[in-house]
């Protein structure tokens, strides 16, 4: 036999034993249009994910997790887990939990690609309750009134809301008149007897508010010194508080 033939029958069984032996090993395999080539490695996705209403997060209220930005280098479609961090679960790419009570939530997401690889990501939610907004009404004398007069300056005192995270970060207060003003305690001295619809607004870190409305009446009281007896006041006008 030819030389030359026999070196090209041997180069062949090389080659042909080279690509068994990679197929074997997995570095070569099926294509998806058919035939044989080589295995590109798989790379492990990316978990990523944003809370879109981190703004003001409620319990009782709905919080909508995204995780679109979540990604595979290989594009390798990715499905998806969450653990909510208070034993509820879900599957979605975009999807919203409602949690009941407030506090402090790991959330974890792990991603997955199908082949074999996957990858998590988690981050803290602090979940908040709504403030309570109280009002308090003192006069001069710390005396707590439910109405008052246009001769003296009221405190009006919202130090008795109530925030179970303690960060009440703002207090706005709309006297009726016109007049507002904003802080825990503030005074006020209103001009003109009528009945005012105080509002106290406040508000903690997290942006969440409460409103509080409360009717206020305020009197004229005529003002007069001295001793008036019977006798004197007798055939003769005179003013008395009302």
């Amino acid at each position: 036999m030819d030389k030359k033939i026999i070196v090209i029958i041997i180069v062949v069984v090389l080659v042909i034993g080279a690509a068994g032996a990679a197929y074997l090993l997995g570095l070569f395999g099926e294509l998806p249009g058919g035939g044989i080539g080589p295995i590109a490695k798989n790379r492990p996705p990316k978990a990523s994910f944003i809370i879109k209403n981190s703004y003001s997060i409620q319990y009782g209220k709905p919080v909508n997790f995204d995780a679109s930005s979540s990604s595979d280098p290989d594009g390798d479609p990715l499905t998806f887990a969450w653990d909510f961090g208070d034993g509820s679960k879900g599957t979605e790419k975009e999807i919203s939990h409602t949690y009941n009570s407030a506090g402090n939530f790991t959330v974890k997401l792990v991603v997955n690609d199908g082949r074999g690889k996957t990858n998590e990501t988690s981050r803290i939610v602090k979940i908040n309750h709504i403030p309570i907004a109280e009002i308090s009404i003192k006069d001069p004398d710390g005396k707590t009134l439910s109405s008052g007069y246009t001769d003296i300056v009221l405190t009006f005192n919202a130090s008795g809301s109530i925030d179970y995270a303690n960060d009440i970060t703002a207090y706005k207060w709309e006297f009726g008149d016109g007049s507002s003003a904003e802080g825990a305690a503030v005074q006020h001295q209103y001009e003109k007897m009528g009945i005012y619809k105080l509002n106290l607004t406040v508000e903690d870190a997290a942006g969440n508010k409460d409103k509080k409305m409360q009717s206020l009446s305020i009197s004229y009281r005529a003002k007069y010194s001295g001793n008036i007896t019977a006798a004197d006041a007798l055939g003769k006008d005179f003013a008395v508080p009302v």
